[in-house]
């Protein structure tokens, strides 16, 4: 019977012992798995800074995409028509066209060498802004066509729109 008790006792410190094993085991893992929670939540964090920093890039880029886009199309509306402008941005390409009758004006600013060479650079844009931009409203006003600009010369055509039977008169 003793031995049997102190096989008992034996037994029971083994079962002991194991069970504080067992138990500071899963103390590590339950330590471990908080840790990975920890470093997940702080790459979760990292990687959604990062998303919200790069979609703030791409926002950015398509609203510069959009502004050079504006550009673009006020270039194109600058030297074309905007029927042929819209064609070319939707096509590709412009179908030529023809028109039995037009008005064609073409203005040039008389001894503009001997002015530009009298005043400075930024008084001679400024003067041809302005200039043009009287220009560009009389043919907004008129249903015209601004054709061009090169140097001091403008060139704009009435009856492209095909509802101006009176173009010349205007």
């Amino acid at each position: 019977t003793i031995e049997l008790v102190l096989f008992s006792l034996a037994l029971a410190n083994t079962i002991n012992l194991l069970k504080r094993e067992n138990e500071e085991k899963q103390e590590k893992i339950i330590f471990q798995l908080q840790e990975n929670a920890t470093l997940q939540d702080k790459v979760n964090r990292e990687l959604e800074e990062k998303v919200l920093e790069r979609t703030k890039e791409i926002e950015k880029q398509r609203m510069d995409i959009e502004h050079e886009k504006e550009r673009s199309d006020n270039l194109l509306l600058n030297i074309l028509p905007r029927e042929v402008a819209d064609e070319l941005k939707n096509n590709g390409q412009a179908t030529p066209r023809q028109f039995d009758e037009v008005s064609i004006l073409f203005a040039d600013i008389t001894s503009f060498s001997v002015m530009a060479r009298k005043i400075s650079a930024t008084d001679l844009v400024h003067d041809l802004d302005a200039i043009f931009s009287a220009f560009d409203e009389m043919i907004e006003r008129n249903n015209l066509e601004k054709i061009k600009t090169i140097g001091d010369a403008y060139l704009c055509v009435g009856g492209l729109s095909g509802n101006q039977e009176n173009h010349v008169q205007e």
